[in-house]
């Protein structure tokens, strides 16, 4: 994960259990006043790194309002250990957060692995974890479903219909096994329209290549959903399709092209009580009858004051991944304009007074054929070649890039 989605994602799941409940805001104790604690995200898997370690701490408890505040916590020395006395420290690459090197330590099954932080002259370590053989995916696949989502404008129940994606576990070796998903999504998404000129103190004509190449992108996130289950009960180690996440068919990542990765981590039973905790929260906070929301401990402490609250989890895992799973193109019902704003822009009559008062700061100006609107029969537009605002026309200025992934699927 990058560490915009990986700092949100931490900071969301981690306070969600601080700032929400079905009626009022909660706080927990926290214990010896403290107003602000560390939050701690990274892992260490059987996959080649390098692996990240992020710190930050959390807002104040009092004054917190957001859950997108990411407030680093730089100078750390940040060290993961194996149980035969291998041991890396991390670089801090950027404010905050922490890699190993790329010839540096490597996640073995079967060994078993502990972070160490110093930071503010203070030590938090966790325990030894083992890193378990991963349990690969047997298969993965989705369906078309429609199903309940609560309209909270009119507390009516209302019906979405979309693609309801599914994963079968391989029968394990051992009987009692946990697991933790991560979903990453890919999806291509298009700009509004193509240009065909550029004006920068003149007009410059835009190739048909060059055009295309600010109208395809694709974007890449992790779905900030936790998904875990466990084969303690079941009469066979092995899970037959269990429900992930649900792409609903209004979205518009489903417009052109979407798909989806599917990582499942084997964990240890203390890290699936942590991520099917933070499950549970998440999913109640929406129940009339939920309760209270209460502290979800990680795997770290400070070894000078056990009492202070630390969050987050430092994940020891073997990983597995799923293929990568491609839905059909889906046609955006009206809920979804996607000509939408000021990419409905009105004709220019005339073009020297137009660029006259335009000031060359604002240069270079975009030009493309788009659908305008004719003064003054309000409502009827034609198609015409006009100025357009540069994210009409290139795709990149809405999260993406234009680099096609190597994975995808023509």
């Amino acid at each position: 994960m990058n560490k915009s989605v990986n700092t949100k994602l931490s900071v969301f799941i981690f306070l969600m259990v601080a700032c929400i409940s079905c009626v009022e805001k909660y706080w927990p104790d926290l214990k010896n006043g403290h107003e602000s604690s560390l939050v701690v995200d990274g892992r260490i898997t059987n996959e080649p790194g390098p692996y990240t370690i992020t710190l930050s701490t959390t807002s104040s408890l009092q004054d917190f309002d957001s859950i997108s505040d990411f407030n680093p916590v730089s100078d750390a020395t940040v060290t993961i250990t194996d149980d035969e006395g291998n041991s890396e420290t991390l670089l801090e690459v950027e404010a905050g957060v922490y890699k190993t090197s790329e010839t540096g330590i490597q996640g073995i099954i079967g060994r078993k692995y502990k972070l160490s932080i110093i930071a503010s002259e203070k030590h938090y370590e966790s325990e030894f974890e083992e890193l378990r053989s991963p349990v690969e995916i047997e298969s993965a696949h989705f369906e078309i479903e429609t199903r309940l989502t609560e309209d909270r404008l009119d507390e009516a129940d209302t019906e979405e219909k979309g693609y309801q994606f599914y994963v079968t576990t391989k029968t394990a070796a051992e009987d009692k096994n946990y697991y933790y998903w991560e979903l990453e999504e890919t999806y291509e998404y298009h700009a509004y329209y193509r240009a065909t000129k550029i004006f920068n103190g003149k007009f410059t004509k835009v190739t048909y290549e060059e055009a295309n190449s600010l109208f395809y992108c694709w974007n890449t996130n992790t779905i900030k959903k936790v998904f875990t289950q466990s084969t303690e009960f079941l009469s066979s180690p092995k899970i037959y399709n269990f429900p992930l996440s649900f792409a609903s068919f209004k979205d518009y990542k489903l417009r052109e092209k979407y798909c989806l990765l599917i990582k499942q981590f084997t964990i240890s039973k203390n890290a699936y009580v942590f991520y099917k905790g933070i499950e549970d929260q998440n999913s109640n906070t929406d129940d009339l009858y939920t309760s209270q929301p209460y502290r979800i401990l990680g795997n770290l402490v400070n070894t000078q004051n056990p009492e202070e609250a630390v969050l987050g989890y430092f994940l020891v895992a073997g990983v597995s991944k799923s293929p990568h799973i491609f839905t059909p193109k889906v046609f955006i019902d009206s809920d979804y304009d996607y000509s939408i704003d000021h990419c409905f822009i009105p004709i220019i009559d005339d073009v020297e007074a137009y660029l006259s008062w335009v000031h060359p700061d604002n240069y270079p100006l975009y030009v493309a054929y788009g659908w305008v609107r004719i003064p003054p029969l309000y409502g009827q537009y034609v198609f015409i070649e006009t100025f357009v605002s540069k994210d009409c026309i290139d795709c990149r200025t809405r999260g993406g890039t234009n680099q096609k992934p190597d994975f995808w699927d023509d």
